[in-house]
């Protein structure tokens, strides 16, 4: 039996381009090769999600910051407005992205402000939380909590300069995995009180619970 694909070929013949679209693609090579060196050539995929919107006071500085204490990296056109203040920029660690812009109160859109709490956290995946951290604290980060491994990983807290906090997300290390969470454990549990030290001592002698100083005064 002959081969159904073959009894169904055609031969192949040479066509003749269409002069209009020869027409296209060489100016598209033209201008292409006229771009300035390291231009993006191709439109970025867009984000897929919710991307965080950071608003900051001083949107230069922040560019050259998160390059250098993330390892961000600007991608796609930035806006400027006339005076100087950053409308809009982009940028990528890793596979997250952010967008950031100073902040502009006419709009509504206020920078972050290092000395009041935050309420909002971005929790950024990060190959090696240590090395992360150490690169963060290098540069100028306020560190709320170092490392500590977790059942889901291996985590530290940090405080921008522009008032972001950002919690730094990685894998456990191997030496020192905790005991994998099953069903019915407690895996975080936070007990506000009105006034630790009573509630500590109370806890203490009637449960019998021993504590260890937290990332906070409080906690």
């Amino acid at each position: 039996m002959a081969d159904p694909l073959r009894a169904l070929a055609t031969p192949v013949e040479p066509v003749a381009p269409d002069l209009r679209f020869a027409t296209r693609l060489r100016a598209r090579l033209g201008r292409a090769l006229d771009l300035p060196e390291g231009v993006d050539m191709t439109e970025p995929t867009p984000p897929i999600g919710v991307v965080p919107y950071l608003a900051v006071s001083d949107g230069r500085e922040a560019l050259v910051w998160y390059a250098d204490a993330l390892g961000a990296v600007e991608f796609g056109e930035r806006y400027e407005e006339p005076g100087g203040r950053i409308g809009h920029a982009a940028l990528r660690v890793n596979d997250a992205v952010f967008y950031l812009s100073d902040g502009a109160p006419e709009l509504g859109v206020v920078p972050g402000d290092p000395s009041r709490p935050v309420t909002t956290s971005l929790v950024l995946s990060v190959p090696d939380t240590d090395d992360a951290l150490r690169r963060a604290r290098e540069a100028g980060a306020q560190v709320e909590r170092e490392p500590q491994d977790n059942p889901y990983g291996r985590m530290a807290t940090i405080r921008d300069p522009y008032g972001h906090r950002w919690m730094l997300e990685g894998p456990v290390l191997a030496e020192a995995a905790p005991e994998p969470i099953h069903h019915g454990d407690i895996g975080y549990v936070a007990l506000w009180t009105p006034d630790v030290s009573r509630a500590e001592r109370f806890y203490a002698g009637v449960l019998g619970w021993e504590f260890e100083p937290g990332s906070t005064d409080q906690g």
